[in-house]
């Protein structure tokens, strides 16, 4: 029998499929009803395009950065839980609850990862079968890290390293994992384990990666493509975009052999930063698939940050994926989009999304700026929210259609 988590997931695509046949084309801005979660607040909001709030969800606890909404009309959100041990990266996208909280406001489930050395993060993803993709910070020990070539990590900075788990909401079960730490590369010295130059090992992850403080890699989005069965990952610290091979086994995510790529967990494409001669990204954030049903399906959508030294600007990029190429051949930029007129930089959080009448959601989270842009680089409608100060950033906000309203 499909459970209920796997019809939900399932109609996601099918009420987009229906919403892009019965859409306007643009220029008009998208009718449909904006999911406002500010980072402070254990409030939610749903807002219409005159910022009307049609409807309200009280929490028992602030996001853990990421909130979305499902077409039955209920939310999938990280909620944030007290655990010292992380307090080094606590406010910078820490978690450690998932939460499943129908239209009334009660809950349908309520999942916790949060312990000494593990704390989920910044992002989850709801897959077709009913499962749920989260990240997961995990502690490395300071022997371990040591004795694996990194010399950064200290006893009062340990290396924080991700995860990515596969749960089953139906059983808490874990399905599926990836660790990074199953695929370093060290080049300090020789008599240690996984010994080579980083720079002629693009599948491998430095271990001696310049790092702020002890967060190695901070990824702060996932996104899963199920005709391909791979996932895309946000890794923030090298500005890169990195896919990974789902149709490995656990087993096999832990070494560099088997799954459809036959390159094990390692990393199977990168791009953003990895050219020695050229560098495209900065900081990004959102970086996901174009679900099937919406103009673009496919390509790959995110927030460019920029840099206030390198490119104090931000952009959002679309790239085509191109699965037959090797190397950064596979990703070719076939939109990106700078407003005309007024600053656009958010250093930080941020977030962009593709309508289904083919306009694109863009929230700047540190400026509080949401507008919506047509293909031809218009912007159509905008809102700035008050910003005083980080608590009021927005991680994301996205629009959703009418129908996902359910008031019964």
């Amino acid at each position: 029998m499909i459970s209920l988590f796997a019809r939900i997931a399932a109609g996601c695509l099918i009420s987009c499929g229906l919403y892009v046949a019965l859409s306007v084309r643009a220029p008009k801005p998208f009718d449909g009803l904006s999911l406002y979660a500010p980072l402070h607040s254990t409030d939610v909001q749903l807002r219409d395009n005159l910022h009307h709030v049609v409807h309200r969800w009280k929490c028992d606890l602030p996001p853990g950065q990421c909130t979305k909404m499902l077409p039955d009309g209920s939310l999938l959100r990280t909620a944030r839980v007290e655990n010292p041990a992380f307090e080094k990266v606590y406010g910078k996208g820490s978690g450690g609850g998932v939460q499943w909280i129908n239209w009334d406001g009660t809950k349908r489930w309520d999942y916790r990862l949060s312990s000494d050395r593990e704390l989920l993060h910044h992002d989850i993803e709801l897959m077709p079968n009913g499962h749920i993709l989260m990240l997961v910070w995990v502690k490395i020990p300071l022997g371990e890290s040591q004795a694996h070539g990194c010399k950064t990590a200290t006893a009062d900075a340990p290396l924080i390293s991700e995860r990515i788990v596969e749960i089953d909401p139906n059983t808490n079960r874990t399905i599926w994992s990836w660790d990074a730490w199953d695929h370093v590369v060290q080049n300090v010295d020789p008599t240690l384990p996984d010994f080579g130059d980083p720079l002629t090992m693009p599948t491998r992850i430095d271990v001696n990666l310049q790092r702020d403080e002890n967060d190695w890699l901070h990824f702060n989005a996932l996104s899963y493509n199920a005709a391909q069965d791979l996932i895309i990952v946000s890794c923030r610290q090298t500005s890169e975009l990195w896919i990974i091979d789902h149709s490995t086994t656990s087993e096999q995510a832990q070494t560099s052999h088997g799954g459809q790529r036959g390159v094990g967990g390692d990393i199977w494409l990168r791009w953003g930063n990895s050219s020695s001669t050229s560098r495209e990204l900065y900081h990004q954030h959102n970086v996901h698939w174009i679900p099937e049903g919406l103009p673009g399906a496919g390509n790959i959508l995110l927030f460019d940050n920029g840099d206030e030294l390198s490119r104090p600007h931000s952009r959002v990029v679309e790239l085509k994926f191109h699965p037959d190429r090797e190397g950064e051949d596979a990703f070719e930029i076939v939109w990106d989009f700078i407003p005309k007129s007024g600053v656009f930089f958010s250093a930080f959080v941020s977030g962009v999304q593709r309508l289904p009448n083919g306009n694109t959601f863009v929230c700047s989270g540190t400026q509080g700026w949401v507008f919506e842009v047509s293909p031809k680089g218009s912007v159509i409608w905008q809102f700035r929210f008050d910003v005083q100060d980080r608590l009021d950033w927005l991680f994301r906000l996205e629009k959703y259609p009418r129908s996902y309203a359910h008031t019964s």
